[in-house]
């Protein structure tokens, strides 16, 4: 698991992100890049996924709830891979992971 204490600039997020961990599972198979990009659209609110975990999102954004959004990409190798970034409701915590099955 890699932990960072590099976050985005405040002035481009919409919530805070707390400490940003990457699972090891997802370190070994993502570019940095990849990783990068993920934690910068979630941070700015692109959940990647369905209007329901959009709108779910906002309420968790504006009430304290916890932010979960969902990207396809590929992986180092240009396989599929499902990445899933999740922070806390406290916003102490975000976690990137790959998706189970990915």
């Amino acid at each position: 698991m890699l932990n960072t204490t590099h976050g985005l600039r405040p002035s481009v997020a919409r919530f805070d992100l707390g400490r940003q961990r990457v699972e090891r599972r997802a370190s070994r198979v993502l570019l940095g890049q990849t990783i990068l990009d993920c934690l910068g659209r979630h941070a700015k609110g692109d959940c990647g996924a369905s209007s329901e975990q959009f709108d779910a999102n906002l309420d968790a954004i504006a009430n304290g709830g916890r932010i979960v959004s969902v990207y396809h990409c590929k992986d180092k190798h240009d396989n599929p891979a499902t990445v899933v970034v999740t922070t806390t409701a406290d916003r102490r915590w975000t976690t990137l992971d790959l998706e189970r099955g990915s």
